[in-house]
């Protein structure tokens, strides 16, 4: 298996960085705590979940998603995500991700 590009796997120790900042002591950092303008170079190419404990839904998706997704799929309920998609193989992995070891 080959190594991620540098420049990618930087992002992701960033983003995952600023996702611990924004989560402060707790398991998850609030919606609202979220700031595009902290992280310009990366907001394109993110997506947000709503209530993923029971209920996950995006209530935010970034425009390279849009783009690879072939239209906006804000506001789709997990089960109506395209399993085909970027998005949506994240979105497999939803009860992992959401755990509260996973992102500290």
């Amino acid at each position: 298996m080959t190594e991620p590009h540098p420049r990618e796997r930087r992002l992701v120790l960033r983003l995952l960085d600023y996702w611990r900042q924004m989560a402060d002591e707790r398991d998850w950092p609030q919606p609202e705590a979220v700031d595009p303008t902290a992280i310009p170079d990366m907001w394109t190419f993110c997506f947000m979940v709503d209530d993923p404990k029971r209920a996950p839904r995006l209530s935010y998706v970034g425009d390279y998603h849009k783009e690879m997704y072939g239209s906006d799929p804000t506001g789709l309920a997990f089960h109506e995500v395209q399993k085909d998609t970027l998005i949506g193989r994240s979105m497999s992995f939803i009860s992992a991700m959401f755990s509260p070891r996973a992102c500290r």
